[in-house]
């Protein structure tokens, strides 16, 4: 691991412990901490459609594995009550963004392994892969796209592996002509030495031993490779299936190194390599199924749990004889129907474009012209390039077997990045961290151009570092960026007032601001008739008002105290209050900084002199309410 890269993991980790406030998109909470904080702690959540019990779409396993363990030790620390360990919004995010960030590293060894494999900069491509502001913020945070790409960095570690040249354009069969031609120039020449072969016995006895010596060593280490190719060949068949189940679309993202691992089992053309090639594919076979039962069985556990019940009592009526074959049969069927399958379910959503249409249709060109940009930045021209090399490669074909080798290494890595890009695009639903999982393929391309563009490439790496470091502020520490500590605080006021004789009632409205993950306010799941949470997302104005309204009726209605709290951002603040009656109260707390691109603040009124600078500057703010 080389210093830079491992210095910019190491800010990269107390970015995690010291959260970022950014937040990105809200599926990095409701696709995964929301549910799982819901179960474990026992919290007020909200349950995406996605984890509906009568039509999942997506499997409860990773969200367990990575979110399940940091929550129970908070719980734990927080049943000891000691002060400073208190469960807090704080915590639970930094606690669940931990394990990703640790993984990520996978990404870091990845992109090593790929540069290596593809003959790059293995320095520069992972000095890219570390200083990418994707790295910093997307694969930090719980997105089924970030377990995405870790479990592809894991199908590119077992996969990839230095091939000789010699072996990938030439075959097996000119290397066994070469060793022919080889023993038979030795024989002759052993043949007019024949006079002196009495002289030569010793060397040639101490020879035999020394080569059965050898072939001793070299039979041994060849039983120990085919037993780590094996143990291989099953764990590649468990990562791709457990991709499957966590996103479907991971089939489009390991299709390719899957293909590159096969043409290496037959990439000699050794004697005996269909039979190699056939048992490969059935050790993988085997990992994947046994991986997919596993993942069936958990989630069909999770979403249907009577089917446990169902399951003891077949197996009890079974064993004990009372079930004729036909009511076997028939129970077996309807257990069967039974099973949850997340992927099939997905697909089946996925598939249909009414379904797509509610989450919003793009182009289908907006992943390659938009989302790639976005993400790349200045390494997207090295896409471009190193594609556009690749092709013209393929097209005027080269003749030295050395340099064919190197056209068939750029064709597999232009293909790992290309194929899933193109396949995805076919779908109208379009968004960046989609293709998330390919940046160690883009940073091994980056590393080839700047390798050819030498001298600009100080320039290059320059606008690199200004790129990443403008995307870094703004997805890390402006966009929604108030939200999360806005919560925190309220978090903190709710505590404080559960423990009061009567709490009374609050009102909590959101509006023009991501969805709020209620998880994060840490409320039993007993105080729900107490906290009353209202996201009203990108309605009109009016429907502002009509909740505050909604909210004073039913607060006449509540013994004790009772509180309305108003979150938005301060670029629409002035048209609220406008339709608040002059009777209301108004108090204003306004957090910063805070970018919301629903109601973003007015940069033309600015340049146009309309509004101040000062005035400008305090758009970049949420603003919470408490109205009276």
């Amino acid at each position: 691991m080389n210093k830079l890269a491992t210095i910019l993991l190491c800010v990269n980790f107390i970015t995690v412990l010291f959260p970022q406030p950014g937040y990105i998109h809200p599926d990095e909470f409701f696709q995964s901490t929301e549910i799982v904080a819901g179960d474990v702690l026992d919290v007020i959540h909200y349950r995406a459609w996605e984890f509906n019990a009568t039509f999942p779409v997506r499997s409860i396993v990773f969200p367990y594995i990575l979110t399940s363990p940091p929550l129970y030790l908070l719980q734990m620390l927080n049943s000891t009550g000691w002060s400073g360990l208190q469960i807090s919004t704080v915590k639970v995010v930094m606690s669940t963004r931990l394990p990703l960030a640790f993984l990520s590293v996978l990404g870091y060894l990845a992109t090593g392994k790929l540069a290596e494999t593809f003959q790059a900069d293995k320095h520069l491509s992972t000095v890219l892969f570390c200083s990418s502001y994707v790295t910093w913020t997307y694969y930090t945070r719980t997105f089924s796209n970030s377990i995405e790409s870790v479990l592809l960095a894991i199908v590119f570690l077992l996969t990839l592996q230095k091939c000789n040249a010699k072996l990938i354009t030439q075959g097996s069969s000119k290397v066994t002509r070469k060793s022919l031609d080889s023993d038979k120039d030795k024989s002759s020449k052993v043949r007019k030495k024949e006079p002196e072969e009495d002289k030569r016995e010793p060397q040639e006895k101490h020879k035999k031993e020394f080569s059965s010596k050898h072939e001793d060593k070299m039979t041994e280490k060849q039983s120990k490779t085919n037993g780590g190719q094996s143990l291989t060949d099953i764990f590649l068949g468990i990562v791709v299936a457990a991709g499957i189940f966590n996103r479907p679309t991971f089939v489009l993202f390991s299709f390719i190194p899957t293909v590159f691992w096969l043409s290496k089992r037959i990439c000699p053309l050794q004697q005996g390599w269909y039979k190699k090639l056939v048992f490969a594919c059935f050790r993988f076979t085997y990992g994947a199924s046994i991986t997919s039962a596993v993942f069936i069985l958990a989630d069909t556990i999770y979403y249907k749990p009577l089917f446990v019940q169902d399951l003891n009592l077949f197996l009890h009526l079974l064993f004990s004889g009372e079930m004729s074959a036909s009511l076997i049969g028939n129970r077996l069927s309807d257990m069967l129907s039974t099973l949850v399958i997340t992927p099939i379910n997905f697909l089946s959503y996925n598939t249909d474009p009414s379904n797509l249409a509610q989450h919003g249709l793009h182009p289908r060109i907006l992943h390659i012209f938009v989302n790639l940009p976005l993400l790349l930045g200045p390494v997207y021209i090295s896409f471009v390039f190193v594609t556009a090399a690749s092709v013209y490669q393929l097209l005027f074909g080269l003749r030295n077997a050395e340099r064919k080798f190197e056209q068939t290494s750029l064709s597999w890595l232009v293909l790992m990045a290309v194929i899933p890009v193109l396949a995805l695009s076919i779908f109208p639903h379009q968004e960046p961290r989609f293709i998330i999982p390919t940046l160690p393929v883009f940073m091994v391309m980056g590393a080839k151009f700047i390798s050819v563009v030498a001298p600009a490439k100080l320039s290059f790496l320059t606008l690199w570092v200004l790129f990443n470091i403008l995307l870094t502020l703004i997805y890390g520490y402006m966009h929604q960026a108030a939200l999360i500590p806005a919560m925190s605080i309220y978090q903190q006021k709710l505590s404080a007032m559960s423990s009061k004789p009567l709490p009374g009632s609050q009102h909590t409205i959101f509006y023009k601001t991501y969805p709020p993950p209620r998880h994060l306010l840490l409320l039993p799941s007993l105080s729900s008739q107490h906290v009353h949470i209202h996201d009203l997302a990108g309605g009109p104005v009016a429907s502002v008002k009509n909740a505050i309204e909604e909210s004073k009726l039913q607060c006449k209605r509540t013994r004790g105290s009772c509180q309305i709290f108003l979150f938005m951002p301060a670029t629409v603040t002035p048209r609220v209050e406008d339709q608040l009656s002059e009777s209301s109260k108004v108090q204003r707390t306004s957090i910063c900084p805070h970018l919301s691109m629903e109601a973003p603040p007015r940069l033309k009124a600015w340049w146009r002199k309309k509004i101040g600078f000062e005035e400008f500057v305090m758009e970049f703010c949420l603003n919470i309410l408490k109205i009276t």
